[in-house]
């Protein structure tokens, strides 16, 4: 009997330190309001049942409820309007070394326009209408066609109309040697506040950008999901893991698994470029992995000061703002 109460007040011992060391409520609550990172700026949303890599959503556009497309300059005005804090653009490499703002690998989903971006030249691919695929009813009609021609622009363009705000350049399938191409390209801008930018890229790009050790910070999938893993794993420690350094992506749905969620996490986050970025529910089928309604904000905890990962910047922003001011949701969108 005598072991077994030993054995019981060390287990009682061992709980009682894992708990007291992940205690949100004994954590200082982080100093600030939400910061916003707007994927896509102010864009069209689309059906997201059956995706596929080769699905072409602007043929799945929802009925419009305003009219920016994503990626241009207009809808990253429209989204530092609407308070973002941070703006995720997608940019690939020309056929004469400039790097366009698009989503799409090729053309001919969003635009008039057949081939690959990378086939193409910069002035080719201005001459464009990249609002000519969208439809919201199967093709019987098409409301931006005609309306966005040559509103394609450069990375060039965007950073030299935005000179201090933040973007994530999220460099699509580009490789290593890209990297250099990339780094090389913003220093020929000038005056770029490269402070104020981080890169998303796939592993080998991922890995030559910091060979470079430009100040930049590299993120990607790879870094994101190698975090999670072994947060979940170390994280009771108190201790960041190495696979830990840029910050932590959160699904709304399974914050609780995240050891000191959400003022202790908040806290161990505080020192690394990203902190902690929460994200739409994990477990939601045919989601959008973003916080995109007023209820999904509704349960953030009134404490959380990270960043939030939003699809619809226009409902959000403003939505935060109220909050902010004492006011409801619901009586901000009125």
């Amino acid at each position: 009997m005598r072991i077994l109460r030993v054995l019981l007040a060390i287990f009682v011992a061992i709980a009682l330190g894992l708990y007291l060391n992940n205690a949100s409520w004994l954590a200082p609550a982080p100093e600030g309001e939400p910061k916003l990172y707007a994927h896509r700026g102010v864009h069209q949303p689309y059906e997201r049942a059956g995706l596929t890599n080769d699905t072409c959503t602007a043929e799945r556009m929802l009925p419009p409820a305003h009219d920016y497309l994503e990626n241009t300059i207009a809808s990253m005005e429209a989204a530092f309007a609407y308070g973002a804090d941070r703006i995720e653009m997608d940019i690939y490499r020309t056929a004469d070394g400039d790097w366009a703002v698009f989503h799409d690998y090729g053309l001919a989903c969003r635009t008039d326009g057949e081939g690959r971006i990378r086939d193409h030249t910069m002035a080719t691919l201005r001459t464009l209408d990249i609002g000519h695929g969208y439809t919201a009813d199967g093709g019987q009609t098409y409301p931006f066609r005609g309306r966005f021609v040559g509103a394609m622009p450069s990375l060039a363009d965007v950073l030299t109309r935005f000179p201090d705000e933040a973007f994530e350049l999220h460099a699509k399938g580009a490789t290593a040697e890209e990297a250099d191409a990339l780094w090389a390209y913003l220093r020929e801008i000038g005056n770029v506040n490269v402070s104020r930018l981080t890169v998303f890229a796939l592993p080998a790009f991922d890995a030559r950008w910091n060979e470079l050790d430009n100040g930049v910070p590299v993120i990607g999938k790879h870094r994101a999901a190698a975090c999670v893993r072994s947060y979940l794993l170390t994280g009771w420690t108190g201790r960041l893991p190495a696979a830990c350094n840029m910050g932590i992506v959160v699904p709304q749905d399974i914050a609780w698994l995240f050891w000191g969620w959400p003022d202790r996490l908040q806290q161990r986050f505080a020192d690394t470029p990203g902190g902690v970025m929460l994200i739409g529910p994990a477990l939601k089928e045919n989601g959008s992995r973003a916080i995109d309604s007023l209820e999904e904000l509704a349960r953030v905890p009134d404490s959380f000061a990270g960043w939030i990962y939003t699809n619809r910047i226009e409902l959000i922003g403003p939505a935060i703002e109220a909050r902010s001011d004492g006011r409801s949701t619901s009586a901000a969108m009125r």
